[in-house]
Order: structure tokens, then C-alpha cells, then sequence
């Protein structure tokens, strides 16, 4: 019974790595200099950032452009430079899109 109850616990460990996997995005950490952070829902790791400008530099968004909600609080933009991200934390970054 010992060895049916461990290949039980082994196919159980299986079947909730796989179905976890299509359900909660896993962290990936890949050097002391990594911070995850979920932007728009989506956990994604950055290296090197410390503040919100940092976070639009590397994503490549004219600060300009857009509104950003840290952990449910706008910052506004002149505050961008000062604003430090944390693990973890969750960002929201809307862009502004003209036409007609």
C-alpha cells in the first residue's frame, strides 16, 4: 500500500504542476538584480529598474503617453522619478491613442 499511496502523491504532484501552470503564471528569477512585477495582469521580470521611469524606459513607453497605477495609486507623471517600484508590486499602464 506504501508504494501505491507514493505513486499516488507522485501522480497528484504531476497533474497540479501542470494544471497550476495554464492557471498562476510562476515567477522567474534570474539574478539578484531581477524584480517581478505584474504590469497589466501579466507577472514579468525586469532587471535593473528601481522607478517608474526605469519601467517605462525598458518597456519603450514615452512617459508622456500614458497614466500609471501603482498598487492602485495614480502617480502622476512628474512624480514618475520618484515613484519606486518593489517586488511584487503591480503596476497598471494605460496609453493614450489617437484617431478618428
Amino acid at each position: 500500500y506504501a508504494l501505491i499511496f507514493r505513486l499516488y502523491l507522485i501522480d497528484l504532484k504531476l497533474r497540479l504542476h501542470r494544471w497550476g501552470s495554464y492557471f498562476v503564471p510562476v515567477p522567474q528569477y534570474n539574478s539578484q538584480n531581477c524584480m517581478n512585477l505584474t504590469v497589466n495582469g501579466n507577472i514579468k521580470s525586469f532587471q535593473d529598474i528601481s522607478t517608474v521611469t526605469d519601467l517605462l524606459k525598458t518597456l519603450q513607453l514615452p512617459p508622456e503617453t500614458v497614466v500609471v497605477e501603482l498598487n492602485t495609486i495614480i502617480i502622476p507623471p512628474d512624480a514618475y522619478n520618484s515613484a519606486k517600484l518593489a517586488e511584487s508590486d503591480q503596476v497598471e499602464i494605460i496609453r493614450f491613442v489617437g484617431g478618428g
